[in-house]
């Protein structure tokens, strides 16, 4: 198969396992992203998504369908989060097509501020992440390697590519516990109130 047939059928399989076992997680859901949706993001990151990535937005763009905004009084909008959304490991939500662009433009701004091309990079794109923090995972377009990024340290290898990250994460939800030697390594699955959790080991 092909990474982007890896790729769908992983998904396939956690959606899969959310519906039967988690069904709150798996109405945190968003709808495929549409064409327009897809456009604008690539617009955002002044280059074309890798196409795993792609495909995946076109199967559920984010994880984030029960987070709502409110006004602010005085003018503005808050964004209220949903734990619903977390449905990766470490309290991560899976980022729509909007939430990328955002964190992206975010993280290479503190960059440009920070006057350091270490701390992000402009091939690198978020689509983890902890809400309200510097924390989460991102494909970088140069290796189609899947880092993980945190505030105490530079991004590391997670995964080599985006299909084999989902697939570990497949086979830990069907079978409770990671594999042996994944990066999950120790991790289990639970279920509370209708919704997937990771408990730390």
């Amino acid at each position: 198969m092909t990474e982007v047939d890896q790729v769908v059928s992983a998904w396939s399989r956690i959606v899969r396992w959310l519906g039967l076992n988690a069904p709150e997680s798996a109405r945190s859901l968003n709808p495929p992203a549409t064409d327009q949706e897809i456009r604008q993001l690539n617009e955002a990151l002044g280059s074309s998504l890798p196409e795993s990535l792609e495909v995946w937005l076109r199967l559920n763009n984010g994880s984030t369908a029960k987070d709502v905004t409110k006004p602010i009084p005085g003018g503005g909008i808050q964004k209220i989060r949903n734990v619903d959304s977390v449905i990766f490991p470490d309290g991560l939500v899976f980022l729509g097509s909007e939430e990328i662009a955002s964190e992206y433009h975010e993280y290479l701004h503190i960059a440009r501020q920070m006057n350091s091309e270490d701390w992000w990079s402009t091939e690198w794109v978020p689509f983890a992440a902890r809400y309200e923090e510097h924390d989460g995972w991102i494909i970088n377009t140069a290796d189609m390697n899947v880092l993980r990024y945190s505030d105490s340290d530079y991004p590391t290898l997670r995964s080599s590519t985006l299909s084999e990250l989902l697939t570990v994460i497949a086979d830990t939800i069907e079978e409770g516990h990671a594999p042996p030697m994944s990066f999950l390594g120790g991790r289990v699955v639970t279920v509370e109130r209708g919704r997937i959790e990771w408990p730390i080991p």
